[in-house]
């Protein structure tokens, strides 16, 4: 089932609670329509776009690579594709910080998971990276008849020049980690890494992963496992949309961390029941 929802005008709020409704508390596909775009002069390219949100989020591909790069995605792999990214609050907030990593599950690099972590405000290396990356291999084991992947192929969003060396250093390791971890109990070789962190200039990237991005009609710069995390990571509003609401009387940025943790274990627990709905397809797009 999808719920189409149709506002005169752009509301972010409104189109918060819609998701919130759909994504947190009912499990259930909703797209927002713009009333002004059904009668204008565009209206056929925006309803193709409608289309491919629709269909993405249903659990459809609409785009898969015509050839695959052999080099990564050879006959005898199997490739999975991760793309991670930190949101942060504005400055003097103590809003958590969103940790948003995205996983292929197929042999194509085309369909995703995901899974999102919360923690302390602008702390750039994700604190559960492990658990993030160790429940993503034991989720293409359940997928891909009890087998994990060959090579992880990793774009990391998010980091300030700054943070490149600390970043690398430690999430590599804790990355690397938890595929032992997983290979160790399944029986089977540990999955080759390739770590990539993610620049503002001087791009080399995947160049099939720039043809699959599932709601555009032509390619994109970067890979659609990048763009992806960035959606899902911006969607803080969304996942503490009644958070937020139940405390419309307090500053959310004048908040303890303390107070938030006892808001990021609801919203947790809230997501927990999604696993079967919401989070078993691109709900992000």
């Amino acid at each position: 089932m999808v719920v189409l929802v149709i506002v005169e005008e752009s509301d972010k709020e409104k189109r918060d609670g819609v998701k919130w409704w759909g994504d947190v508390c009912r499990g259930i596909i909703t797209q927002v329509v713009k009333f002004t775009k059904l009668q204008d002069k565009g209206f056929d390219q925006y309803a193709r776009n409608l289309g491919l949100k629709i269909n993405a989020k249903s659990g459809g591909i609409n785009y898969v690579p015509s050839q695959l790069d052999s080099t990564v995605f050879g006959p005898q792999d199997r490739t999975m594709v991760i793309g991670l990214d930190t949101s942060h609050p504005g400055p003097g907030s103590v809003t958590p910080t969103t940790a948003a990593m995205v996983y292929s599950i197929d042999r194509r690099g085309v369909d995703y998971r995901c899974k999102i972590e919360f923690q302390p405000a602008r702390k750039e290396l994700v604190e559960r990276l492990n658990h993030m990356v160790s429940s993503a291999l034991r989720d293409y084991y359940d997928i891909n008849g009890n087998k994990i992947p060959t090579k992880i192929i990793f774009y990391r969003d998010g980091v300030s020049e700054g943070q490149f060396e600390q970043v690398a250093r430690d999430e590599i390791a804790t990355t690397l980690s938890a595929l032992a971890w997983v290979a160790d109990r399944v029986k089977e070789p540990t999955p080759s890494l390739t770590f990539i962190i993610v620049g503002k200039k001087h791009h080399q990237f995947s160049h099939d992963l720039c043809h699959i991005y599932q709601i555009a009609t032509r390619s994109v710069s970067i890979p659609a496992p990048v763009y992806y995390a960035d959606k899902l990571a911006s969607r803080f509003p969304i996942f503490f949309y009644e958070v937020e609401t139940d405390n419309s009387t307090v500053s959310s940025g004048d908040r303890s961390w303390e107070a938030w943790e006892k808001d990021v274990a609801k919203v947790n627990e809230s997501l927990k029941e999604r696993k079967q709905d919401t989070f078993a397809r691109m709900f992000w797009l």
